[in-house]
């Protein structure tokens, strides 16, 4: 191979390498910027509003979703009538505790007032299971826990929501009890979530600043 054959293949392979590189780097990760996964929100919501009889209604949303064209009074809301059962919540925390640790009138009473605000005792079981059974066996775990509950109509939202952050992404207590806070008030069980981080792609919605954000828009907060 004579110097000008040389320098052609040279020529051509570092152009190769640079074109793939540059492949590669575009689509590997990168955090969505806020007006993106606001825009994919958006996009999720004005495929779940219907034409109703007296005016646009919103279909299967948190009852806190407010956006333009859809007023107060036309959602579909049942806020009022979800019954909060706080004694659901205490059963699960005391299955938690253990014999020893949810047997006396002090930790009951404890356990009671952490749970008010809680509609079930499946958003604790969810996040408990998150943290292991090392990580909510104690009564200060516990009511932290159950504070970030509050408002939360059972488990799916956190359940979809961890599940974008992996395995490692949603194990620790202050990981999951900011997923749960933020779901609080969401009652179409991870479905906003689920829809708009499928439009984000598998990048798009995989760190927790992102999940937070998806969680507030898909909130209406």
């Amino acid at each position: 191979m004579n110097k000008l054959s040389r320098l052609v293949c040279v020529t051509f392979v570092a152009l190769f390498a640079s074109a793939a590189l540059g492949a590669s780097a575009s689509s590997g990760p990168r955090t969505m910027s806020p007006l993106e996964i606001k825009a994919a929100v958006n996009a999720y919501l004005i495929d779940t509003v219907v034409q109703g009889p007296q005016g646009p209604v919103v279909r299967k949303l948190p009852a806190t979703t407010l956006r333009e064209g859809v007023r107060p009074d036309d959602r579909r809301d049942d806020d009022c009538d979800r019954p909060r059962d706080t004694q659901a919540c205490v059963d699960a925390a005391c299955a938690k505790l253990g014999t020893w640790g949810c047997d006396e009138q002090s930790e009951v009473t404890e356990v009671l007032r952490a749970c008010r605000g809680n509609r079930d005792g499946a958003c604790l079981t969810v996040v408990c299971a998150k943290l292991g059974n090392w990580g909510c066996d104690e009564l200060s775990e516990i009511k932290q826990v159950a504070a970030a509950c509050q408002n939360n109509d059972g488990g799916r939202c956190i359940e979809v929501a961890c599940g974008k952050l992996g395995n490692w992404g949603c194990d620790e207590l202050g990981e999951v009890t900011k997923v749960s806070a933020a779901c609080a008030g969401q009652w179409d069980d991870g479905a906003c979530v689920e829809s708009v981080c499928a439009r984000l792609g598998t990048w798009g919605c995989d760190e927790m600043s992102e999940i937070l954000q998806v969680l507030n828009e898909c909130g209406g907060r």
